[in-house]
């Protein structure tokens, strides 16, 4: 966006707190009659923000209405939406489609994901440092998991799960990559990161016992092993892998 488009479009954080920002400040909308249009912004992004059918945020958004009320219904809330972020061009509607407009528009998670492909074409270039500078910006873009404040919402699970594993997996992999250039600290604040978010997946605390293994820092490894056998025993009913016991079984006999 240029400087012009700035000031009149909006700015929608999803990967945080939800926020609504229109000209640098906090849209507030405190009152009941906002919260159906801000619920469909959210949703409109969760199916992906462009040419999203009306029909299919009707269905998800007020599926006891049908025919003409449905559409009665919609057609209100993308008015109150369009005023709500003061710029109509921001929310285009075409064909029974809606579409938010990226030139007025920015949404985290697009920028969320250009960031992780753009990584992934400098991995594959061989470009690593860049590839890493590049996960760390999307990483720190990803504080809360996407709308978590619409939790119990099954239409924002879809969207949800892939950015959460492709948060999960490009973290592994600056982590990983830490390791390769033996910067073992940056690593294990990485692996950290990552078990927030996902404290089930073995791997990364795999990553992170041998990092402090590394360090000298056996007891703290033991503890990480301690942690995950926890959680995966009170979650899942399982013991860590034979790999993740064979490790742990090195740092004992060390």
């Amino acid at each position: 966006m240029d400087i012009k488009e700035r000031e009149h479009g909006i700015r929608v954080f999803t990967l945080s707190r939800f926020n609504l920002v229109k000209g640098g400040r906090p849209v507030r909308f405190s009152k009941k009659t906002q919260q159906r249009p801000i619920t469909l912004l959210k949703a409109l992004i969760a199916l992906g923000g462009r040419e999203v059918k009306e029909e299919e945020l009707t269905n998800i958004l007020w599926p006891e209405t049908e025919g003409d009320s449905a559409h009665g219904v919609f057609a209100v809330n993308l008015h109150r939406l369009r005023r709500l972020v003061g710029n109509e061009k921001a929310v285009n509607f075409r064909d029974g489609k809606v579409t938010l407009n990226s030139r007025y528009c920015y949404v985290d998670v697009w920028l969320f994901e250009r960031l992780l492909g753009k990584a992934d074409t400098a991995l594959k270039d061989g470009r690593k440092n860049e590839a890493m500078q590049l996960i760390e910006k999307a990483a720190s873009m990803y504080s809360n998991p996407f709308l978590q404040d619409e939790h119990a919402a099954p239409w924002a699970d879809k969207l949800r799960k892939r950015l959460q594993s492709k948060f999960i997996r490009y973290v592994g992999k600056l982590g990983m990559l830490y390791e390769e250039k033996d910067e073992f600290e940056k690593a294990i604040d990485t692996f950290k990161k990552a078990i927030e978010i996902d404290p089930l997946s073995e791997g990364l605390y795999q990553h992170l016992m041998q990092c402090f293994q590394r360090l000298g820092r056996r007891a703290e490894a033991l503890v990480v092993y301690n942690n995950l056998k926890e959680i995966l025993s009170s979650t899942l009913g399982v013991d860590p892998s034979s790999q993740t016991a064979a490790i742990c079984k090195i740092l004992i006999n060390k």
